[in-house]
């Protein structure tokens, strides 16, 4: 995939890059996979500055590539699929607010939300999308990437719309986007996620997407999965993947890194906030079920992000044998119905992708 850049800026005034390639099969030269990096984000003077300083790689795009290759496997190079060999499209992650923010802060540039909007319009002008007959758009992103999904999914929509017409069609993948609002366990150095998203519409002056926050009681929830995509605030198809056991998120909460059986035998504070946390994510899932163009997989594994590797076409992380690039391929650009894949089974990181390291024995 070749590099290209946008009118719009990393946090330290560089270009925000993407990578492409053009669609090798002469029947989808309609169809394009767009799949936003991740990476976290920041919420406050301080923790941007910490940012900058710990992670550069994720406020510049000075010592980005010339190229890209997506892993084997991936949302961006999958085999035997509807959409192997359609457009692809990688955004890389530069401006460390969820592709949200819209502001100048202690001396650094958010323009997150712009970068989205600059994407999809060189997408059109440089790349030709709208030029066939309704093109359709899997709008795919991972962690932070995905995050930036929910937040721009609605303005994608209307977007393309804008750009290519009423037959344009965009389908969105959430992968582990479904931040749970819980409170932190234990662990001096966290902020509790509300509180994040809290700081990112504050401080980062995010452009909360205005049919969510007619929904939602407080703009930050808009931020939040839980909220967010319980509250069913996307307009467009959706498909919602979640780790029943979100390693990101628990490490985020929990003063240990990682989470095993052995520790929750013997810390029961520990085990009840894990449980919880199950709980919560498999409530809003289950409100999900029988949504009209809403389907859901949800492995009960201990991971985080499917989309960047071989998990995605199955090498782990399926539910009853359906793996994400199977629910992806049939609900978003076949004619299946949504599915509803939640898997069931007793104890952590009960999945099929339960992780065999041996510091769990």
């Amino acid at each position: 995939m070749e590099r290209f850049e946008l009118d719009a800026v990393c946090n330290d005034g560089s270009p925000v890059v993407y990578y492409y390639s053009a669609a090798t099969r002469a029947d989808l030269t309609h169809v394009w996979v767009v799949h936003q990096q991740g990476g976290g984000w920041c919420w406050s003077e301080s923790t941007c500055a910490d940012r900058v300083r710990k992670t550069p790689w994720y406020t510049s795009s000075r010592h980005s590539a010339k190229t890209y290759s997506p892993h084997p496997g991936s949302v961006l190079d999958t085999k035997g699929t509807r959409f192997a060999g359609a457009h692809a499209v990688y955004l890389r992650y530069c401006t460390s607010d969820g592709y949200i923010g819209d502001t100048d802060a202690g001396g650094l540039r958010f323009r997150g939300r712009r970068a989205v909007s600059a994407l999809f319009d060189a997408l059109h002008t440089r790349h030709g999308l709208g030029a066939e007959l309704a093109p359709r758009v899997l709008y795919s992103g991972c962690s932070a990437g995905a995050r930036g999904v929910m937040h721009n999914l609605n303005y994608v929509h209307a977007q393309l719309q804008a750009l290519a017409g009423e037959n344009a069609s965009v389908v969105g993948l959430l992968d582990s986007a479904l931040y749970i609002d819980l409170p932190t366990l234990g662990h001096p150095a966290a902020t509790r996620l509300s509180e994040q998203a809290k700081g990112v519409v504050s401080y980062l002056n995010a452009s909360v997407d205005p049919h969510c926050a007619a929904v939602l009681a407080e703009r930050w929830q808009c931020l939040i999965g839980e909220y967010a995509i319980g509250a069913r605030t996307l307009i467009a198809p959706l498909i919602v993947h979640a780790f029943q056991f979100d390693s990101f998120q628990l490490t985020t909460d929990l003063p240990i890194d990682p989470v095993t059986p052995r520790q929750l035998r013997a810390l029961p504070a520990l085990a009840r906030f894990v449980s919880t946390f199950r709980n919560r994510t498999r409530e809003v899932l289950v409100s999900l079920a029988g949504s009209a163009g809403v389907a859901v997989l949800s492995p009960a594994c201990y991971r985080h992000c499917n989309t960047n590797g071989a998990g995605f076409s199955g090498e782990y992380g399926t539910v009853g044998g359906i793996s994400l690039a199977s629910v992806v391929d049939g609900f978003g650009f076949g004619a299946a119905e949504p599915p509803f894949l939640l898997e069931e089974c007793s104890g952590f990181a009960c999945g099929v992708c339960a992780d065999a390291d041996p510091r769990w024995l």
